[in-house]
């Protein structure tokens, strides 16, 4: 069983530069608050980027020093999808739970929702919302536009090459 776990213990290596990311991408919406003047929302809205930040990139990065690194097949490419999928929702609701005092559910769909780019909201009065926070869910929702097969650029995964493959043979 131990075994096992090790074999897959560079899943979190991956995880590790995903949550390194997030740390440095959940600063953005500093600049949108600092640029609008949002000083009135006080230091708990900027402390719910900083904390988040902060944490997440040390983790990231701690994750990513300590753990070995390999190249995934598919199989262990699609679990680190799903689980990075989960992870970066997880972490999107941080500034709407620590900065609006949002209750987790709502800030866990909220947050899901910006990364899938589906539009939904639960939440009501988005025009009393600080603009740094309704910068987070648009710019969740404008980074999956690029669509990448992976979050890693870089980093190679077996069975990459099957994407570039036509799926018939010309003339048969």
């Amino acid at each position: 069983m131990m075994r096992r776990f090790k074999e897959y213990l560079f899943i979190f290596n991956y995880l590790g530069t995903l949550l390194a990311l997030f740390g440095l991408l959940m600063l953005l919406p500093l600049l949108v608050q600092i640029y609008y003047r949002e000083g009135a929302a006080g230091t708990q809205l900027m402390m719910a980027f900083i904390i988040p930040a902060a944490m997440l990139f040390s983790i990231g990065m701690l994750l990513q020093k300590k753990i070995p690194n390999r190249i995934p097949t598919v199989r262990e490419g699609m679990v680190i999808t799903a689980l990075a999928w989960l992870l970066a929702a997880a972490v999107s609701s941080l500034p709407f739970i620590i900065g609006n005092g949002k209750p987790v559910v709502d800030a866990l769909f909220e947050a899901a929702s910006g990364i899938t780019a589906s539009g939904l909201t639960v939440f009501t009065g988005l025009d009393q919302l600080p603009r740094c926070l309704l910068f987070l869910a648009v710019a969740a929702a404008m980074g999956r536009g690029h669509r990448r097969p992976d979050f890693f650029p870089g980093r190679q995964f077996q069975g990459r090459q099957h994407f570039g493959r036509p799926l018939c043979r010309r003339g048969a």
